[in-house]
């Protein structure tokens, strides 16, 4: 326990010091370039956000990789039987939270102020370096930490490697800091921790994240910040989550006998082939 403590006030302070150290270095450099240029709205410059986004994620990089708080290897990736047949079903179970995700948030009411908070972050969407922060950055900084430290150390803590998978998820949805990404990001972090139980690396889960944030940005591309409006005149009927949940329970019993031997145990990542006698205590 006391390593997730660790964790979590490593994560928190190293985002705090390097939003603060990256956002003066981008208002000073944002000077130099343009003199004179307003700095009082933070939100209304996307590449000085931008800047203050990359100091919430490459110091988290550096610092988790520098004290070797995170598993980032392979894990027993080497030891699925079909990387083909692993990579197919761990998409469809992302797209089955995706649409199990968006009921969720549909039917969550949700006030003015949320939305606003959500309007401010838009112009994000269409700045290039915010795109690849959010896109490629974010996965990797996230899945190292809540996947890769967090979940590791609680899964070494806890017996039950559903409890570590969902403490895991439910710290990785409040670091979004509002309900509706929340709820996607408890969804997200199921789906992400239970891979990583299953092969014991963060790489999947990453791969994983940036299919979605990816999927979101895109979305936002399209529809803008109307889409959740779009969404909630659909799903009244009950197809998508529907067909999101049959699509998470056959991704979820076709990846259990594929990962079947590279399983993660609560100790370490097994190196072996799991006895017969020891595969139904283990296998979810």
């Amino acid at each position: 326990m006391k390593k997730v403590i660790v964790d979590i006030l490593l994560y928190l302070g190293t985002i705090i010091l390097g939003a603060i150290i990256f956002s003066i270095l981008g208002i000073i450099a944002n000077t130099v370039i343009n003199p004179g240029s307003n700095i009082d709205n933070l939100m209304g410059n996307p590449w000085l956000m931008g800047t203050l986004l990359l100091g919430t994620q490459l110091p988290v990089i550096l610092v988790f990789l520098l004290f070797k708080r995170a598993n980032y290897s392979l894990g027993n990736l080497s030891k699925v039987k079909s990387m083909k047949t692993f990579s197919i079903y761990a998409l469809l179970m992302m797209i089955g939270a995706l649409l199990f995700e968006q009921f969720v948030q549909a039917v969550v009411p949700s006030d003015e102020q949320m939305f606003s908070y959500l309007e401010m972050f838009k112009p994000l969407m269409y700045n290039p370096l915010c795109v690849v922060l959010i896109c490629i950055c974010a996965p990797l900084t996230e899945e190292l930490v809540f996947r890769g430290a967090i979940q590791g150390h609680l899964m070494k803590w806890i017996k039950n490697p559903w409890v570590s998978i969902v403490l895991a998820s439910i710290l990785f949805g409040l670091a979004h800091g509002n309900l509706p990404q929340f709820i996607a990001g408890f969804i997200m972090g199921m789906v992400c921790g239970w891979l990583f139980y299953r092969t014991g690396s963060i790489w999947p889960g990453i791969a994983l994240h940036f299919f979605n944030n990816t999927f979101s940005t895109v979305s936002t591309w399209i529809w803008g910040m109307e889409e959740s409006d779009v969404i909630a005149n659909i799903l009244p009927n009950l197809i998508l989550p529907i067909l999101g949940i049959v699509l998470i329970y056959v991704a979820y019993k076709k990846l259990v006998p594929v990962t079947e031997e590279s399983v993660i145990r609560n100790d370490a990542p097994c190196d072996k082939s799991i006895p017969e006698d020891m595969k139904e205590e283990i296998i979810l």
